[in-house]
């Protein structure tokens, strides 16, 4: 049983994260929260936002991983079924930080949040709205080389989307096109092949048609939502 002192701690923790929220790119807000969190026994919580943000002493990226993973509402705790493992991999770039797990999602934490996610397109599908709605994502991507859907008339397509790599003086397929015609609901694209100069581009045309598809979604499920209430279906 949650006492009256937890859940009035609970109530200002989700003030101060929904003013982080409200405020994407000022980093004030984190660190309020840090020193909140440094002031109430959750100092691994604290300094890890600080450290992304100033660059302050190091945290233990390990206990941090264990830390969030079971428990912390701006991070992964609601996640742990949908992604299907443990953490297997933590990797570095300058003082951003991915955990990896064993089904295959790649989580990025920048300035003490997560901030992008790679995924299986299955899980993309099934969770994206509630992923774009629950983190301030900057990109999403697919975990996948070689990602799959089922479409109801079946055959799998041969248009493809490619990038150039001037490296190997070719192109190179990253995605189908119907995947990604599916992901963006066809918006700004024909049936022709579709190129990118760069792997960067082709990416971030990936990133924005799967917000697009979540953002689709969760418009979808609003308004059935919205049809049960007035009907009472």
């Amino acid at each position: 049983m949650i006492s009256l002192e937890e859940d009035y701690m609970r109530s200002i923790e989700s003030e101060l994260l929904e003013d982080v929220r409200n405020n994407p790119e000022d980093d004030t807000p984190r660190l309020v929260l840090s020193d909140w969190y440094m002031d109430h026994d959750e100092e691994l919580l604290g300094s890890f936002i600080r450290w992304q943000i100033q660059g302050t002493d190091s945290v233990d990226l390990e206990e941090y991983g264990k830390r969030i993973y079971w428990s912390n509402p701006h991070s992964l705790w609601a996640l742990k079924d949908s992604f299907s493992g443990r953490f297997t991999k933590i990797t570095t770039e300058g003082r951003s930080v991915t955990f990896s797990t064993e089904g295959n999602v790649h989580i990025t934490y920048r300035r003490g949040f997560v901030d992008e996610l790679k995924v299986p397109l299955s899980t993309w599908l099934e969770n994206g709205s509630w992923l774009i709605d629950t983190y301030q994502l900057s990109r999403v991507g697919l975990s996948e080389r070689r990602p799959e859907v089922k479409f109801a008339r079946g055959g799998f397509p041969f248009k493809k989307i490619y990038y150039w790599n001037s490296e190997f003086g070719g192109l190179h397929s990253i995605l189908t096109l119907e995947i990604f015609k599916y992901l963006s609901g066809g918006i700004g694209r024909s049936d022709a092949e579709v190129r990118y100069d760069s792997v960067q581009d082709a990416l971030d045309s990936l990133s924005d048609a799967m917000f697009v598809y979540a953002r689709n979604e969760r418009a979808k499920k609003s308004a059935q939502e919205n049809l049960r209430t007035h009907y009472r279906l």
